[in-house]
């Protein structure tokens, strides 16, 4: 289970990195 700021980190890193949406339903859906 992701604490909130990894998701944070996570979700940062997706969007530098140019993540589709469907990339960050995922993580959502992970740490959630």
């Amino acid at each position: 289970e992701c604490s909130a700021q990894e998701c944070v980190d996570t979700l940062v890193a997706a969007a530098l990195d140019g993540g589709g949406s469907d990339n960050i339903t995922a993580i959502l859906v992970r740490c959630h």
